[in-house]
């Protein structure tokens, strides 16, 4: 999120000493992600932890805390347990809790990781792709039947179509003359035949994904850039597994399909000692719902939530040349990945 929460914020450090018998003197608001507030919270020591709000007023609020339950204690579990220890810690709180919450906030508290995210490093180097890959590798060899916590396994669903197409619907019959979703408008609307057209293709992905065989492996979800941290130490670190699932790792791989990603496809195999062969049915699908999905959350954002002007242009932004300008590549790569 691109902006704080001032009422929150009034209470954050009273809240957190209470929470977590950690005395915060100072807290500094972080402009990242889309699904909770950021903070990095400051003691009296100087020691610093990440702090997560989830604001349940929201529909992004509502989803986050629900996905808490499945991702917090699988971390808990594979950072004790040394399966894959490259994570923050989430912290509990004095009662035992992996959570808190006051009012409509609700908050958990992590390690605090110093470096930097690989938001900005693109395009990768050799040295970060191999990084990355052996990390994945380590992550898609955690042995599924050893995992105590609960993880969500992958349904291949698109329910979000019914709102994406009813968002489309309203915006399209929008009157009044809000800026940003005049905005919107000028956005969306002319490429309306090709949002169909990836819809119908996703469709068709689906059905073809769903008769066909594959391994699962426990994926992070969500491994772009900006999820993963570059430690001083050269190690990676992943960040924000709200979309960890049990799935074929193609999950994991959508992102990383061509030619300036053959180091990291390369190390990825060595690691993991196999033949690494994609299957472009299931890369497709990924693809096509990710940007869908996407598309249709911003669309939400800006027509239904009560976000401020900063996020609201963020969002705009998102969907131009984050997603609807990204198309055509997308559907080059795919139709690349078929000829392979």
């Amino acid at each position: 999120m691109k902006q704080g929460i001032p009422e929150f914020e009034r209470i954050i450090c009273a809240f957190i000493k209470q929470s977590y018998a950690f005395d915060v003197s100072s807290y500094e608001f972080i402009p990242v992600g889309d699904s909770a507030f950021s903070y990095i919270v400051v003691s009296t020591a100087f020691e610093r932890r990440y702090l997560k709000v989830f604001d349940t007023s929201t529909q992004k609020g509502i989803l986050g805390v629900e996905q808490l339950r499945g991702y917090i204690p699988l971390m808990i579990e594979l950072k004790e347990s040394n399966l894959f220890p490259y994570l923050p810690q989430p912290h509990y709180t004095v009662s035992g809790d992996m959570q808190c919450s006051i009012g409509r906030f609700v908050c958990v508290l992590f390690e605090y990781i110093d470096g930097e995210t690989l938001a900005d490093a693109y395009p990768f180097s050799d040295e970060i792709q191999t990084s990355m890959a052996i990390g994945l590798a380590k992550l898609h060899t955690v042995p599924l039947k050893s995992l105590h916590a609960q993880v969500a396994s992958e349904t291949y669903g698109v329910d979000f179509g019914e709102r994406l197409q009813a968002n489309l619907e309203c915006l399209a019959s929008y009157k009044d003359n809000d800026p940003f979703i005049l905005e919107l408008q000028s956005i969306v609307l002319p490429r309306l035949k090709l949002i169909h057209r990836f819809w119908q293709q996703l469709c068709e992905q689906r059905e073809r994904v769903l008769q066909s065989s594959h391994e699962l492996v426990l994926c992070h979800g969500d491994l772009w850039g900006g999820n993963i941290m570059h430690q001083t130490n050269r190690q990676l670190v992943f960040l924000d597994w709200e979309n960890t699932i049990v799935a074929p790792i193609e999950r994991d791989f959508f992102s990383y399909i061509g030619s300036e990603y053959a180091t990291f496809r390369l190390a990825y195999a060595e690691e993991r000692q196999i033949d690494l062969s994609l299957n472009p049915d299931m890369v497709a699908f990924y693809a096509y719902r990710h940007q869908l999905r996407n598309l249709n959350q911003w669309l939400h954002n800006i027509l239904n939530e009560n976000f401020g002007d900063e996020q609201k242009q963020n969002d705009l932004e998102m969907i131009e040349f984050h997603c609807l300008d990204r198309w055509a590549s997308v559907e080059e790569m795919v139709g690349q990945l078929y000829k392979e």
